[in-house]
């Protein structure tokens, strides 16, 4: 029977190509008899190894060590494994061909969406080649080896990693910031200045510079060293007695007329911080403007802590002074000097498929509320848009009192409270810098539990009210900490209270909750409407 002429070309092609490759075999075995001694004779192995190595310098192959690993298994890891191990140099990046495969080990924390784009690279290009990955839907396995397809992209900043995530973000207690102070004895130790404190609510004439410190490392969830350690570096504040004469107001050295005072200009460092950990953790942000109007790309191997100082310093400094502060001998070096090497300590933050326990909304059954903001800020205008809010009924937009309670939105313990602030430990270790911890603010404070009170869900936690600063009404404020990490409430583990789930609109305020089955959906408003009432 005649074959088909289809069938025909395609016998006709595969001759063709087993013709070509013996014809690379021979002469392969040629080369190696005329270059060999004449005591050696060619092999079948020697002629297979030089075969495949001009093979290979046609169409490049990954290194053994950069393919896909089989899948982990589904279920995520809870706890912190050991400490990555600290980079002994800092990495050289050679130009690569487009097309290259780059090789990469997952980070903490990261997700196939940042990857691609740190990388300039797409999600499905990844998956292509590393298909193993598929099987994690939120974040990916730390320390697996995986492969990247190389994408155009301009030349990259530094590749010196300056401090692993888990020293930037308050994952862990590194002790009384009152005693390192008097450790140092420095000009710090004995600083105190008039401020406003968050936790009392007040002005206070003479706050000492530890409470000052210890306010903004807990409001920002930045860890308190890192914020002594910009205090050295900038103006010597911890082992000096004699200090600049405008270290007082200018202690961080901000250009003039800007904020002033320790308090004022470590909240503005704490924002940046949070500012580039949380979009190099959302693959939103993969460049960097300096002062002087250039941009660099960031590198893609580098981690959110130490993104995290890059977009502060860019910030501060001026390109040269930012080239010298990022570097080894730089803020880094000031850090190790005051409290050792921080990779060998680091914690690992987040675990492969991380996923939310169970919440539910943070009022009674059966009471309809309005949910009046979406996805915004945890404090300012910095990121992660990580909060949301709700109001009790009839009062969206004003500033009455209410008895509706606000309530407990899964079994815990109160771990912090102050003005107008609780915080609910769920995995009841009493330690707010581990594992899962709910954030509530603008509650009255006469309303809320001593710390140490145990909570079922739908249990009280408080009362909706004005208090805490600006406000546009009696709402709460709410907000998710996992391992020190405020978590974007529209990421990669969306914000999910009782199947109602945070989807932004990408403006701060706005936004939704979703439902899925049946399907429903509020919008966010400061307001009382049919679009925003929510019950359950």
């Amino acid at each position: 029977m005649p074959l088909s002429p289809r069938i025909a070309r395609q016998r006709q092609r595969q001759r063709r190509l087993l013709g070509w490759m013996t014809a690379v075999f021979l002469l392969a075995a040629v080369a190696i008899v005329l270059a060999a001694p004449r005591a050696a004779l060619p092999t079948i192995e020697s002629a297979k190894s030089l075969t495949i190595t001009l093979i290979s310098r046609l169409v490049p192959l990954p290194a053994a060590g950069l393919l896909p690993e089989l899948p982990e298994a589904a279920t995520p890891e809870l706890l912190p494994p050991a400490a990555p191990a600290q980079p002994t140099a800092v990495p050289v990046r050679a130009r690569w061909e487009f097309g290259a495969l780059l090789p990469y080990v997952v980070q903490s924390g990261d997700t196939l969406p940042a990857l691609a784009a740190r990388f300039n690279q797409t999600t499905d290009a990844i998956l292509k080649v590393n298909p193993a990955l598929a099987v994690f839907q939120s974040t990916l396995p730390p320390g697996r080896a995986i492969i990247i397809p190389a994408s155009y992209a301009p030349l990259l900043g530094s590749a010196f990693h300056m401090l692993p995530d888990s020293a930037v973000v308050y994952a862990a207690d590194p002790g009384e910031t009152a005693a390192q102070l008097q450790n140092f004895d420095g000009w710090l130790a004995h600083r105190h200045e008039p401020a406003y404190s968050a936790r009392a609510g007040s002005w206070d004439e003479a706050r000492p510079s530890w409470d000052l410190i210890n306010d903004v490392a807990l409001q920002y969830s930045v860890d308190p060293r890192v914020l002594l350690a910009l205090l050295e570096y900038r103006s010597g504040l911890l082992r000096n007695a004699d200090v600049p004469a405008d270290a007082a107001r200018n202690p961080l050295r901000l250009p003039p007329d800007t904020r002033t005072g320790i308090a004022n200009q470590l909240e503005w460092a704490a924002a940046q911080l949070n500012e580039g950990y949380y979009a190099w953790r959302a693959g939103t942000q993969v460049e960097l403007r300096l002062l002087d109007g250039t941009v660099q790309r960031i590198d893609p191997w580098q981690n959110a802590g130490t993104v995290a100082l890059l977009q502060l310093f860019s910030q501060l400094e001026q390109p040269a002074e930012f080239e010298q502060s990022i570097g080894p001998q730089g803020f880094a070096a000031t850090y190790q000097q005051l409290f050792g090497d921080a990779f060998a300590s680091a914690l690992l933050l987040q675990p492969a498929n991380l996923r939310q326990p169970a919440f539910t909304l943070p009022f009674q059954a059966g009471v309809t509320w309005s949910f009046t903001g979406g996805p915004h800020p945890v404090w300012g205008s910095s990121l992660p848009w990580a909060a949301m809010d709700f109001a009790p009924p009839a009062l969206a937009g004003t500033c009455g009192q209410s008895n509706e309670p606000v309530t407990a939105i899964a079994p815990g313990v109160i771990v912090r409270n102050g003005y107008a602030t609780a915080l609910l430990d769920t995995d009841g270790d009493n330690n707010e810098h581990t594992g899962w911890v709910i954030f509530y603010f603008h509650l009255r404070s006469d309303s809320i539990p001593a710390v140490g009170t145990r909570l079922a869900a739908g249990d009280a936690l408080g009362l909706a009210s004005c208090e805490g600063g600006r406000s546009t009404g009696t709402h709460v404020h709410m907000a998710r900490k996992f391992n020190g990490e405020w978590l974007a409430a529209d990421g990669a583990v969306p914000f999910d209270l009782g199947g109602w789930l945070a989807v932004s609109d990408g403006t701060a305020y706005k936004g939704r909750l979703s439902f899925a089955l049946p399907a429903r959906e509020v919008r966010a408003c400061q307001c009382v409407s049919d679009q925003n009432r929510i019950s359950w």
